[in-house]
């Protein structure tokens, strides 16, 4: 075989072994049933961490006095029993649960990560890592998260965008401070301290989660070596086929040069009878000259077995060349045809990886719009003074604005006034400017003395006065 199939080959050989993948996938979440006295109070979601072994949500968990885990592939219900149990994370043992176990993420989440929500349908709820609250004296902390949480999705995996598990979800939180409405959990570290100190058997992912732009860098790279590979696999098949054809030529030169000796032999053969009939009658020439023409014709019989095997062996390397040559097109294309589909494979990769950064950018542009703070100060019907300060960024970045009244369990900016409603009026950001919304508050709403229509926007600006109930205010943006 030449020396350029062995390397074509070898090139083969090696490219093919650079696509082997290796996929990760998460278990699915687990349908929870909870029951007191025999009836069923609420719904939850858990994910399997290790055989027969059940991560949730300790929230509603503790009050019930039966637990049911739902198996999706046969729809029995399981009875569970809690294994171990903190503030945020409780562990099931379910007997005869069978499934995937989700492997656990390898590092720490950090603020801005892209997170998502694997639902128990299947589908993906998108988001990101908002912030993680400190620990308080008690040594406990969570996660505030942007996917939202309804109360049958509590216990739902919280997982990164490799698919490893880094929390499940808890929640949701009304955040006074930032005005807004997040998602919560307990934080990785809590969760890992749970499956430790219980000696669970659970799997760690092999490496860190590379961020949308590495699996972006990675995508190109691989893009990149396999039109290497490509080129260098042509350019082998192009030196197979001149080798192939440089051979035949010189086989076909030796046949020429073989046939000429021949054809002079036969000559001199020729020359030398000739001699013979005109020296007839010199016996002794004669017998010399018979002597030599038996020579000559023993060589020209050798010559003739020669050139045959000559002949066959040029013959059987013509065909061996061919057929390896067949053979490794055969293969080449084989395996260009392969890489074509890989090279567009990794395109289709590429162009979704690059489509899904740019919303994350898109998303990261909204989140950090800013405005002025409005600071709205005065006072109440006994002249006590009355300052509310809303942050800028909190308007900018919130669909739904801030809430003003009376209740802080519903609105996000306190006014106790007797004359202020629970929930008083809204004020938020649109595309015209500032605006409040009466929210059919008992004592109305009025800026600079018009009272407001309940449930329609009016426009709020720098240095309006404004009447909430019985508080007067005056509207400043600072900063401007």
């Amino acid at each position: 075989m030449h020396p350029i199939a062995h390397r074509a080959i070898a090139a083969i050989v090696c490219l093919l072994a650079s696509f082997v993948l290796f996929l990760q996938a998460s278990g699915s979440p687990y349908r929870i049933l909870i029951y007191a006295d025999g009836e069923e109070i609420a719904s939850r979601v858990g994910v399997l961490v290790a055989d027969e072994l059940l991560l949730t949500a300790t929230e509603l968990v503790s009050q019930g006095d039966r637990i049911e885990v739902v198996d999706p592939s046969t729809g029995a219900r399981l009875v569970a029993t809690v294994r171990s149990s903190t503030e945020w994370y409780t562990l099931l043992s379910v007997s005869g649960l069978q499934g995937t176990a989700s492997r656990v993420a390898a590092q720490v989440p950090s603020s801005g990560e892209s997170l998502h929500l694997g639902m128990i349908d299947g589908s993906r709820r998108e988001g990101i890592l908002h912030s993680e609250i400190e620990p308080d004296s008690t040594g406990s902390g969570a996660y505030r998260f942007s996917m939202s949480v309804s109360p049958e999705e509590v216990g739902t995996p919280v997982l990164n965008s490799c698919g490893n598990l880094v929390a499940v979800s808890w929640g949701m939180l009304s955040d006074s401070a930032l005005a807004v409405t997040v998602g919560l959990s307990g934080t990785y570290a809590a969760m890992v301290d749970v499956l430790d100190r219980d000696s669970v058997q659970y799997e760690v992912s092999d490496s860190p989660c590379l961020s949308l732009e590495e699996q972006l860098g990675q995508a190109r790279m691989a893009k990149e070596e396999l039109e290497a590979s490509s080129q260098t696999l042509e350019d082998s098949l192009n030196a197979i086929v001149d080798a192939i054809s440089a051979g035949g030529q010189a086989t076909q030169r030796e046949i020429a040069a073989l046939n000429v000796q021949r054809n002079a032999l036969e000559d001199q053969l020729a020359a030398t009878t000739a001699e013979m009939a005109r020296q007839d009658s010199l016996i002794s020439e004669k017998t010399t000259l018979q002597a030599e023409i038996e020579t000559l014709q023993a060589d020209y019989e050798l010559l003739q077995a020669e050139l045959e095997e000559l002949e066959e062996q040029s013959r059987h390397h013509l065909s061996i060349v061919a057929a390896l040559g067949v053979v490794v097109l055969g293969v080449t294309l084989l395996f260009l045809m392969r890489a074509a589909r890989r090279r567009r494979e990794a395109e289709a990769v590429l162009n979704k990886t690059a489509d899904r950064l740019q919303e994350v950018e898109e998303e990261n542009v909204r989140r950090s719009a800013t405005y002025a703070d409005v600071l709205l100060a005065g006072s109440g019907p006994s002249g006590e003074e009355v300052r509310v300060k809303l942050s800028g960024a909190v308007l900018a970045q919130s669909e739904n604005g801030v809430i003003l009244g009376r209740s802080s369990a519903a609105a996000g900016c306190v006014i106790t006034e007797g004359s202020v409603s629970r929930k008083h009026a809204r004020i938020r950001l649109s595309s015209r400017g500032l605006e409040i919304e009466d929210l059919n508050s008992l004592n109305g709403t009025m800026v600079n003395g018009v009272r407001l229509t309940p449930g329609s926007p009016h426009p709020l600006p720098n240095g309006a006065t404004l009447a909430i109930g019985d508080v007067d205010l005056k509207v400043t943006e600072l900063n401007r």
